[in-house]
């Protein structure tokens, strides 16, 4: 049974509204259902995720970064769905170094949280890879989110040839990314929907070779904020990885009101 669906006013003004609104929104996010395998983590803010600047991966695989330049901070300011703190890259901070060699080729999932503050460039946002065609990536394509196998093709429609709707980056807006490999082929998706256009490209990750804001070797830094980046692999016929994505549902909805509060709406079934 459905009922209607009512707002409820919570006066929450200053530093306690962005404390409300980060909670209801981690409310909203549903349990992950799916019997995943968690093979890489990166909580990007919250206690023991960075070793000085290097981030830490939280896994249990000692995937951790070797290397920074810059300096990535931390802030607790309008956080991410996903937690309270999270990473910032101003445009001349990176990281790399991170061994995804031991990720699977097919049947694995790649998902984040990024609040792009300068769309009107190229950017890197993550790879588990460096140089090598076939590395996975996420970025920046002058006004869209994109992803690609480098020197294969994209994953999703072409970001370079207009794109679409659905990948063209609001500035300043949490949103979620993620690439799902299943059954060998390629999916990109943003805030849990599915994006137009797959690849059957066969990825490559590679030996101490991740970045993290950045393509590779300085080039093209990324201007924002990401956090909670995790890696898992999935049995394709038992298990439904979109599902442990941690995107929001659909049916809830939360609405940061100025210095008023927080509207919160939620379909209850």
């Amino acid at each position: 049974m459905k009922f209607p669906v009512s707002p409820i006013m919570i006066p929450a003004p200053g530093l306690l509204r962005n404390a409300v609104c980060m909670l209801l929104a981690a409310w909203s996010v549903p349990s992950a259902d799916a019997a995943v395998t968690l093979l890489r983590e990166y909580h990007l803010g919250e206690a023991g995720s960075f070793d000085g600047l290097l981030p830490q991966d939280g896994s249990g695989a000692g995937a951790h970064y070797t290397g920074s330049t810059g300096a990535i901070t931390t802030s607790t300011i309008l956080p991410s769905p996903a937690s309270g703190t999270y990473s910032h890259f101003d445009g001349s901070s990176d990281a790399f170094g991170a061994n995804m060699a031991t990720i699977p080729v097919d049947n694995f999932a790649i998902g984040m949280w990024v609040r792009v503050a300068d769309a009107d460039r190229q950017a890197g946002i993550f790879s588990p890879g460096r140089r090598a065609d076939g590395n996975l990536r996420f970025h920046v394509e002058n006004g869209y989110f994109a992803a690609s196998y480098k020197g294969v093709g994209w994953i999703g429609d072409d970001p370079t040839d207009g794109g679409t709707v659905g990948q063209a980056i609001t500035e300043n807006e949490w949103t979620h990314l993620a690439v799902v490999r299943s059954k060998g082929v390629s999916t990109f998706y943003i805030n849990g929907l599915a994006q137009g256009g797959t690849s059957t490209a066969t990825p490559v990750h590679e030996t101490g070779r991740s970045h993290l804001g950045v393509f590779n070797q300085g080039l093209s830094r990324y201007s924002g904020d990401i956090d909670e980046i995790r890696i898992f692999s999935f049995d394709p016929d038992t298990d439904n990885p979109v599902s442990a994505l941690q995107v929001p549902e659909p049916s809830a909805l939360v609405l940061c009101l100025g210095a008023i509060g927080c509207l919160v709406t939620r379909r209850r079934k």
